[in-house]
């Protein structure tokens, strides 16, 4: 990002003239920047093309988002990433890469129990954890003694 920053930088400053006013700085700022097209010249050759924006994830089928492996749970009072105080009798759970808010059915594999939860945090971060479920959804779905269970993930919404 620095490279690109100073790699503007230094097209302007190599199109102003050295005596120019500020007013000069930013009137060509306004009309060779930001308003005009590209141009390639050998000093932006080597700059980034401009990124394509992504159609919306798919959160279903995202391959991003682990849809099954291994869950946790907590139950440490502290503040979530979404801002709010961390409740652990809520149906709440911390995922790394899904939105805020997002509800997920969470499937314990071996008993079959399911439980809806609102993710509202981010975690877990130890290797090979997908989600990182409260004490209460937890205790729904049976695996407190345990500590971790495999379980199936789907978007609710």
């Amino acid at each position: 990002m620095r490279q690109i920053i100073s790699t503007i930088i230094a097209c302007i400053l190599a199109a102003v003239p050295q005596n120019a006013s500020a007013q000069q700085y930013v009137r060509h700022w306004n009309t060779s920047v930001i308003a005009a097209p590209v141009r390639t010249s050998p000093i932006t050759t080597n700059a980034l093309p401009a990124p394509v924006p992504a159609a919306p994830p798919n959160l279903t089928q995202n391959k991003q988002h682990a849809l099954a492996g291994l869950a946790s749970f907590y139950w440490q009072d502290q503040m979530t990433a979404s801002g709010e105080r961390f409740d652990k009798n809520a149906l709440t759970a911390a995922h790394r890469t899904l939105p805020m808010h997002t509800r997920v059915k969470v499937t314990h594999i071996a008993s079959g129990r399911t439980v809806i939860v609102r993710i509202n945090d981010r975690g877990p971060f130890k290797p090979g954890r997908i989600i990182d479920l409260s004490d209460r959804a937890a205790g729904i779905l049976g695996f407190k003694p345990q500590g971790l269970a495999q379980v199936q993930l789907e978007v609710v919404r």
